[in-house]
């Protein structure tokens, strides 16, 4: 059987150009297709967006596309903006970082709750 691409899950015929990203937490290999090589997928499940990674960063980062973001309950996100800033401010301190991680993921779930109607 031909890998997947992890963002588009597309099986990806041996001829194309595939390139192996890294690997998951079950230990297989995470493969891109020719579109998505260097680029992260929206943490919503089944949502195809695809953002540019960033230098140094690694294709499991979480990143939510615009459309899911606002999705979100409103009060959550400007809790998640807030503590970004907080965190910001003080120059990512462990403690303020921990918090809006915390929030960004809760306000995540939220999204994707709220994506597929639950």
């Amino acid at each position: 059987m031909s890998p997947a691409c992890h963002i588009c899950d597309r099986r990806i015929p041996a001829v194309d150009y595939v390139q192996r990203v890294g690997v998951d937490a079950a230990g297989e290999p995470v493969w891109a297709c020719h579109a998505h090589i260097g680029r992260c997928g929206c943490i919503v499940p089944l949502c195809r967006r695809s953002f540019k990674l960033e230098r140094g960063a690694s294709w499991d980062v979480k990143v939510m596309c615009g459309r899911h973001w606002r999705m979100a309950p409103k009060r959550m996100r400007d809790a998640t903006a807030r503590a970004r800033r907080r965190a910001l401010r003080s120059g990512w301190a462990p403690r303020e970082s921990a918090a809006f991680v915390r929030l960004w993921m809760r306000t995540a779930r939220a999204a994707i709750e709220a994506t597929f109607g639950l």
